[in-house]
């Protein structure tokens, strides 16, 4: 799922859970979508 890859700090440094859920809730991603589907646009909308 895309959330925890998100929250990985090894990945992304800073994004906590409140950012994590606000920024897939604007971009309308699911945070359980496996985060390999996810579309350029959509990775850019993130």
């Amino acid at each position: 799922p895309i959330k925890p890859v998100l929250m990985d700090q090894d990945l992304i440094t800073g994004i906590g859970n409140i950012y994590a859920n606000d920024s897939l809730f604007l971009a309308k991603i699911h945070p359980q979508r496996l985060s390999n589907s996810l579309k350029a646009q959509e990775i850019k909308l993130l």
